[in-house]
C-alpha cells in the first residue's frame, strides 16, 4: 500500500520498477544470481550507513503459475 501511495507522491529519490517477463529457465539462474551479487554489494553500503532515513527495499524473482 505505501508503495502505491509513492506512486501517486512519487519523491525525487523514489525508484518503481515492475514487470512480467517471460525468459529460459537457463537465464532465470543467470538472473537470480545477479540479483543476489547485486544485494550482497548493496548489503555492504546499507549496513554500515548511519540510520537518518527510513526507506523500504524490495526484490522479488518468482515464477507465475506452474508449468507455464
Amino acid at each position: 500500500m505505501r508503495a502505491i501511495d509513492s506512486l501517486d507522491h512519487p519523491g525525487d529519490e523514489d525508484l518503481h520498477y515492475s514487470a512480467v517477463i517471460t525468459l529460459s529457465e537457463k537465464d532465470v539462474k543467470t538472473l537470480r544470481e545477479k540479483m543476489l551479487q547485486s544485494l550482497e554489494e548493496n548489503l555492504k553500503l546499507i549496513k554500515p550507513s548511519p540510520s537518518e532515513v527510513p526507506y523500504v527495499y524490495c526484490m522479488d524473482l518468482f515464477r507465475l503459475g506452474q508449468g507455464v
